[in-house]
């Protein structure tokens, strides 16, 4: 897979300035001239020393170990990546996005990055890294391929009409699962999985081990209950208790999220707000804040973002318990000595597929949505190969949803005739917003850590059954 932009030059890199990073990626926005790169972010790989390498090969070498070229063999763009950023695009681009709507996934292009682009940047943005995250590593200087992402956190607008505009506020939430397993081979003692939400047990076992220092007021089930009252009450209590599940900035700058790793108290958090917000809304008896939270609440009713969502992740159809003995048949079988695909051979014997091609043609349409497989097709434990192949990919698949972000970019309007692509304008309470929601953390979850989330599940549940019995 070639990309189709490159940056060599040394002195490119002072036009990307740091915009942050996760335990795998840091993120740079355009802040040069160059009209095909303003508006846009460039992503890179870092190195984490502990880590293990990203790839285990060659620089041509897939990057899917062989099991995994196994298991996305109709997608032949991602066996056939040899680095992150080409699995990733792949898997956005050929997976997802079919899934989920061009309007909300972003697969952006492949861009060739230099070894000597990198070090600089290294070196630019060492002193606008957090100490903590500094500490974890630094970006790969031989990866040699970034991704170019649009900047989903503001709008291209033209430069005349710029300083007449109130601030750009950004929304990012984390929803995590929305719904209730159903299925059959959930063990009688984790039933409990079957009536409470994942996040609320989870919640339990961070507080044990200290990860957080109180219990969030919010639950998935609210956000992804399809009603707008619902997503209200959940960003209601997304605010009570933010987290690492709601952000928001102005312009770029953070100004809401986490307390309980900062100095700020919710109270002086929550008057910082209300300041930024009094030039954003109009005022009323109810206060900014409020306002903005249904503001929120009503724009992500509106997008069908979280209904779309929602069905991505009830792919998982018979839960981390049924999935993990997929998992363990699909490599009993993978060691047989027949070939399992068939007329096809696996990359432990042979080549699977030509490295080109296009998304599997079995993608059908559920209730206008499509769908890699029909929810509910598979509640069973799988038996046959194929069975097992296609509940781990639906598992991981699921997921990725599960895990991913939301980003709810939107703008006062002061002008009438202002058209950007990619966005909408909705009126509400009598005011007009130039509005836009995407999907973030879109990566694709490798095979090899199931056994991990089903050992975590398994602590999960036993904290939170634990903890009950002992009220």
């Amino acid at each position: 897979m070639m990309a189709n932009m490159t940056f060599l030059d040394v002195r490119e890199a002072d036009n990307w300035h740091y915009r942050g990073e996760g335990a795998a990626n840091l993120v740079l926005a355009y802040h040069g001239c160059d009209p095909a790169l303003i508006g846009k972010v460039l992503r890179l790989r870092k190195y984490v020393g502990n880590a293990e390498k990203i790839s285990h090969g060659a620089k041509d070498t897939p990057i899917l170990f062989p099991e995994e070229q196994v298991l996305w063999a109709e997608w032949p763009r991602m066996a056939a990546a040899t680095s992150t950023a080409e699995l990733n695009h792949a898997y956005i681009r050929d997976v997802l996005r079919p899934l989920m709507g061009d309007k909300h996934v972003d697969p952006g292009s492949l861009v060739d990055v230099s070894r000597s682009f990198v070090e600089a940047l290294n070196r630019n943005i060492a002193h606008r890294r957090p100490a903590w995250r500094a500490e974890t590593g630094s970006l790969i200087v031989s990866s040699g391929i970034g991704l170019l992402i649009s900047d989903h956190s503001s709008f291209s607008i033209p430069r005349d009409i710029l300083t007449e505009l109130p601030p750009t506020i950004t929304v990012e939430i984390k929803p995590k699962c929305g719904f209730l397993p159903v299925s059959p081979v959930i063990k009688e003692e984790n039933l409990i999985k079957t009536t409470v939400s994942r996040f609320a047990m989870h919640q339990t076992l961070k507080l044990l081990q200290g990860k957080i220092k109180h219990i969030s007021k919010y639950s998935p089930l609210d956000l992804f209950s399809g009603s707008e009252s619902g997503i209200y009450k959940a960003i209601c209590d997304l605010f009570m208790t933010p987290q690492n599940n709601l952000r928001i900035f102005c312009n770029g700058k953070e100004v809401y999220g986490d307390f309980d790793g900062s100095s700020t108290s919710p109270v002086d958090a929550r008057v910082q707000l209300e300041y930024v917000l009094n030039e954003f809304l109009p005022s009323g008896a109810e206060g900014p804040v409020v306002s903005f939270q249904k503001l929120i609440s009503h724009l992500l009713f509106r997008s069908n973002i979280l209904k779309k969502l929602l069905i991505v992740q009830k792919l998982d159809a018979i839960d981390v318990e049924g999935s993990i003995q997929a998992y363990d048949k699909f490599l009993k079988h993978l060691k047989s000595s027949a070939p399992p695909l068939g007329a096809q051979e696996s990359p432990l014997n042979g080549p699977v597929t030509a490295t080109t091609g296009s998304p599997p043609q079995q993608t059908k349409l559920v209730n206008g949505t499509p769908h890699v497989n029909e929810p509910g097709k598979h509640t069973k434990v799988p038996h046959t190969f194929e069975e097992c192949r296609t509940i781990l990919r639906d598992f991981l698949i699921s997921a990725t949803a599960k895990d991913c972000g939301i980003m709810l970019t939107l703008l006062p309007m002061m002008a009438d005739d202002i058209s950007l692509p990619g966005s909408n304008v909705v009126t509400y309470s009598g005011r007009q917003y130039l509005h836009k929601v995407h999907l973030l953390d879109l990566d694709v979850k490798q095979l090899k850590k199931l056994p991990h989330y089903f050992q975590l599940d398994e602590e999960i549940v036993t904290a939170y059954r634990s903890s009950s019995s002992a009220c």
